[in-house]
């Protein structure tokens, strides 16, 4: 079963605890009514009928007329819900509840009438009798025990409504009705003591009230009884009615008489309602698995969806996916545990992304390393490759010389010494000035000057040159007052570099243009296209079209290069592109304010 339990998923778990505990506490509640239920009613029962007992014995002992001691009476036992009396030593009834009402006549003549058999009627209820209201009353009447006039009416007029009784005194002895003789009684009422609605339904026969009297002297002399606070108790099962009664009495004493305080509350009610409950226990049994089952299912749903949505999110969070919250609103600790995750998946994923980054920093950087340590070791050949061949040319006429050729030889030997070492001069110098302009060890002068005027002046200066190699040169530079931002300097080397390039790769009778707009420029080159793949090698150092690096295809290899890093000195955008019939390198300079 364990094992069963803990193969279930969350929502039926929760459903399968809610039933049970709902089940377990309805199963608990209905043996407690079954089992317990009688005797905690008997027990409150019994208290309140012992605490109104123990307050009117208090009470009874100050009072002196027959109006205060039934007017006490009345409300005690509308406070209890019980039927009170007061017994003599020998089970003669001193006072009883007497629902009355005392009429007041012309003559200023007071009558008390009992209403004890009216007010369990109906008509008489809807009568609503007040103080102050005027009454016609037949009677038949007698002398009371204290010598006031006693009357027990069988018809009540009150304006247009009345009440007639038909129960032909049933309930009073014989001997007592013999003696009642008939009386209209006419006028207002001044006092009057009637049940509550509480009271109406504790009414008690006067037959009954007897017979328990009677049983109460009968249980009084054989000390059957149970003592508590004071006072005794029994239950009492009247023989012709079968109604059972609680019955709550304490013994006292006034003006040296023995007397007793007798209260009687029925006990129906109760067995009624736990034989009720018993036959409607598998009706709410049917029920409350019922109601069990629905509550199970809603609970199970509330609290498991925000279960089963954290575990769908922890799930991506495994597969390194945060892009998904746990969206529970609830302040409760399943609240609190959605926003731990959310705080988790939020953090991982910054801690993920910084990792990459880092990650991808590091690739960078050890890449960077190899490119440097690759371009390090073409650095190294290119040099040793550019300058093996003038070395070598060097020590040949150098060798040549030294064995004494003729003099005619001897001067051109010389121009070729000469004209080798100023190219090594010249890559050593470009080789220089190019670490610097990596390093960042350069640093630029700039200001703000005239591009278009910049560049007339270089480009005038290779217009004779150009002429004697039969090229053409183009330009197009406007007169432009717009000023940039550059030094000057370094500038025009870019734009000899550009120059110098077009014309090592231009044939006789080819073509350069030049086109200056805005901060744009281009130089243009009729010729041999660049493969595409080969068009972003141009800028590397010693980098050649031509592998074979025929000395007669350029300069030292460096130009590029140097224009390059120039250029991104100055923040400027450049690239290389091929045209219909050539290619084209070219600049841009950003705008600067003035």
């Amino acid at each position: 079963m364990k094992k069963l339990f803990q193969r279930l998923s969350l929502g039926k778990k929760i459903f399968a605890g809610t039933l049970f505990v709902f089940l377990l506490s309805f199963v608990l509640l209905l043996l407690g009514q079954l089992v317990f239920f009688n005797h905690y009613y008997t027990y409150l029962v019994r208290r309140n009928l012992q605490n109104s007992v123990s307050a009117l014995a208090s009470e009874y002992l100050s009072w002196e007329t027959h109006a205060e001691i039934n007017a006490g009476i009345v409300r005690r036992s509308n406070e209890s819900n019980s039927y009170m009396m007061i017994l003599g030593e020998n089970g003669e009834i001193r006072h009883l509840v007497s629902y009355e009402m005392t009429v007041e006549t012309p003559d200023k003549k007071q009558y008390r009438i009992t209403l004890d058999n009216a007010t369990k009627s109906k008509p008489f209820q809807e009568m609503n009798l007040k103080e102050g209201m005027t009454v016609s009353v037949q009677v038949k009447g007698h002398r009371d025990f204290r010598e006031s006039n006693f009357y027990v009416p069988f018809q009540i007029d009150s304006a247009d409504k009345h009440w007639t009784d038909s129960s032909d005194f049933r309930g009073i002895p014989p001997e007592i009705a013999e003696k009642f003789e008939n009386h209209v009684i006419s006028g207002t009422i001044v006092s009057i003591l009637l049940p509550d609605e509480k009271s109406l339904g504790m009414y008690l026969p006067r037959n009954e009230t007897f017979r328990a009297a009677m049983h109460w002297r009968q249980k009084r002399l054989s000390q059957e009884l149970e003592e508590e606070a004071g006072t005794y108790h029994y239950l009492y099962t009247d023989f012709e009615s079968g109604n059972p009664y609680m019955i709550v009495f304490t013994n006292i004493e006034k003006n040296g008489r023995a007397e007793s305080i007798l209260a009687i509350s029925p006990m129906r009610s109760v067995v009624e309602a736990v034989t009720v409950a018993g036959r409607m226990s598998a009706l709410w049994g049917l029920f409350a698995i019922c109601v069990a089952g629905i509550i199970g299912f809603i609970f199970s749903k509330i609290f498991a969806r925000p279960i089963l949505r954290m575990s769908a999110v922890t799930k991506k969070m495994r597969e390194l996916d945060f892009s998904e919250l746990c969206e529970v609103r609830s302040q409760d600790e399943i609240g609190m545990l959605a926003q731990n995750i959310n705080e988790m998946s939020d953090q991982l994923a910054k801690t993920i992304s910084q990792l990459m980054s880092a990650n991808e920093q590091l690739t960078a950087d050890i890449e960077h390393e190899r490119l440097l340590e690759q371009q390090r070791k073409e650095f190294v050949a290119n040099v040793s490759h550019e300058l093996k061949t003038p070395l070598a040319i060097i020590r040949a006429y150098t060798e040549a010389l030294s064995d004494g050729i003729s003099k005619e030889k001897q001067e051109h030997y010389l121009s070729v010494i000469v004209e080798e070492t100023k190219r090594m001069n010249d890559l050593v110098l470009d080789m220089l000035k190019n670490a610097k302009l990596e390093s960042g060890a350069e640093r630029l002068d700039c200001s703000l000057q005239s591009l278009c005027e910049t560049a007339r002046k270089i480009v005038r200066r290779f217009e004779n040159t150009l002429q004697q190699d039969d090229i053409r040169l183009t330009y197009t530079i406007p007169d432009s007052d717009q000023l940039y931002y550059f030094d000057r300097h370094w500038l025009n080397q870019v734009i000899t570099n550009f120059l110098t390039n077009a014309i090592s790769h231009t044939a006789s009778g080819g073509e350069i243009r030049v086109l200056v707009k805005g901060g744009r420029l281009s130089v243009e080159n009729t010729g041999t296209q660049i493969p595409e793949q080969e068009l972003e090698r141009v800028w590397e150092r010693f980098y050649r079209t031509d592998q074979s690096r025929n000395r007669l295809s350029g300069g030292t290899g460096l130009g590029l290069a140097i224009a390059k890093n120039i250029l991104n000195l100055h923040h400027a955008k450049y690239g290389v592109e091929n045209t219909t019939d050539g290619v084209r390198f070219w600049f841009e300079l950003p705008e600067k304010d003035n």
